[in-house]
């Protein structure tokens, strides 16, 4: 039972650092990205997602200059190599 908790506090702190850690945000109406972190984006936000960049949400991919994108997702569920995603 001591073990479940620690392990709980572990998870905890690093769900807390990981949703204080930022990414490009585009602001309607302004034209432009702002930095906002990732406990404050929302549904429906536009985020630059830059080559090597860590995304700890599901995200829907509208453009890449390639048309495809190659995603780790390890983290998610284990599977070791990167996997192809294209565009929408």
């Amino acid at each position: 039972m001591i073990r479940e908790y620690i392990e709980d506090r572990k998870r905890q702190k690093l769900d807390w650092e990981q949703n204080k850690s930022t990414s490009n945000v585009y602001r309607y109406g302004w034209l432009s990205f702002e930095d906002k972190t990732w406990e404050d984006i929302r549904v429906g936000d536009v985020i630059a997602v830059h080559s090597g960049a860590e995304v700890p949400a599901d995200i829907l991919l509208i453009h890449s200059p390639t048309d495809n994108a190659f995603v780790d997702s390890s983290n998610i569920d284990g599977e070791v190599g990167l996997q192809q995603k294209f565009v929408f």
